[in-house]
């Protein structure tokens, strides 16, 4: 806008360097080199086309900067008729925004922010009814625990948890269990997704006998078509045969009796 006139001119390349010319680095240049110049702003070693005068160019919109390769960074912009569309495609949207937020521009962004802080208010509230409806599924079933050679064995189905739900009911029981706690869960979150999530948590006694959630609970989810680990102590898995659930649970049962059954022998 300031119709800054371009001064062209072939020179040596040293008289270039003299005068201030910026020669861009790891290009290489011959003897005589052709220099663009734009008084006051900026004066450069360039082979490229130009215009006569800077208001040429009209609108000019950077819009992108990115990486292609080491030490080499690209700038892609418009100019011209290119950038006034650009504008436009942009003002449109932010009309269609603030139809949609019925807001006016201006308000756009304080609009945004306060439906992003009650978006994350309602997943508050939601996450705490889903912690009290898996607290009253799991407290259920925590009289359910088996006593095998003095530690307590829940092996139990609980649907409609997803995996964060499921995990604190494993944790929750085998807290309230104890160090001798044996918990295993599985369920299907949602039925219309028929997939599987297992949970597997151990006390510290259970882990001392040499038990393992992660191994124990990749076996357990492999009969569901699934597979997981973790820690000796807690581990998660997924699976998608729902069909074989309650087998895989039975697996879980019969292994945990006979591996209890032989540390007694011992």
């Amino acid at each position: 806008m300031e119709n800054h006139a371009l001064e062209i001119k072939n020179m040596s390349k040293s008289e270039a360097l003299e005068k201030g010319a910026v020669a861009m680095f790891g290009e290489k240049y011959d003897d005589e080199v052709r220099v663009v110049n734009v008084p006051g702003v900026s004066m450069e070693l360039c082979g490229g086309t130009h215009v006569k005068t800077t208001s040429e160019l009209g609108s000019f919109k950077i819009i992108s900067e990115e990486g292609i390769s080491a030490g080499v960074r690209r700038i892609e912009a418009l100019s011209g008729q290119s950038a006034l569309d650009y504008f436009s495609d942009r003002n449109a949207l932010v009309n269609q925004l603030s139809d949609l937020l019925k807001a006016n521009p201006n308000q756009l962004f304080e609009r945004v922010n306060n439906l992003q802080a009650e978006l994350i208010n309602k997943n508050k509230e939601i996450q705490k009814m889903k912690d009290e409806i898996a607290y009253f599924k799991y407290s259920s079933i925590k009289s359910s625990a088996e006593i095998v050679n003095s530690f307590l064995i829940l092996v139990n189905q609980i649907d409609g948890l997803d995996g964060n739900s499921l995990q604190s009911a494993a944790l929750n029981l085998t807290s309230h269990l104890g160090n001798k706690a044996i918990v295993i869960l599985g369920g299907i979150p949602n039925p219309e997704n028929r997939k599987l999530l297992f949970v597997v948590s151990l006390g510290d006694n259970a882990v001392k006998i040499g038990l393992h959630a992660g191994k124990l609970i990749n076996e357990i989810a492999r009969i569901c078509s699934g597979g997981g680990g973790g820690k000796p102590n807690f581990a998660q898995a997924g699976a998608k045969d729902i069909d074989k659930l309650s087998d895989a649970l039975d697996y879980a049962k019969n292994y945990l009796q006979k591996t209890l059954d032989s540390h007694s022998d011992k």
